[in-house]
């Protein structure tokens, strides 16, 4: 994503009369922050509830997974199975952000053509 997003403002921008050119900027801006900030904490949700749905008893003991020092105080056989819970948690976020993908990328191609930006409008009589 991170190549795309000059091609996306430059095309956003191409599209837009010289006159609304901030507004469309903005409005990009905006709803790609409110984007990024609801998809990590959806997908944040899911991985939580991953992780407790199988290890109700974990509470805290993710974050001392998490913590280099901290991890020092884990036993062999608890990191084996918070890293495992955290494993197959992230497995299923992955799933449902490919899955996200694939309908994106129909819906994309579901749009009318008619509402491309390069294709100039036709006045109805």
């Amino acid at each position: 994503m991170g190549f795309c997003n000059t091609a996306f403002i430059v095309s956003i921008q191409a599209s837009v009369g010289w006159n609304e050119r901030g507004m469309a900027t903005s409005s990009t801006m905006f709803m790609r922050i409110v984007g990024n900030s609801v998809g990590a904490a959806v997908f944040g949700a899911i991985l939580n509830f991953g992780i407790y749905s199988q290890l109700p008893d974990a509470g805290d003991a993710v974050n001392r997974l998490m913590s280099p020092a901290a991890r020092q105080s884990l036993g062999a056989t608890e990191i084996a199975r918070l890293t495992e819970a955290v494993g197959a948690s992230l497995h299923v976020v992955y799933v449902i952000a490919g899955l996200v993908a694939v309908v994106s990328l129909i819906l994309a191609f579901a749009l009318p053509a008619r509402l491309s930006p390069t294709r100039p409008l036709t006045q109805q009589p």
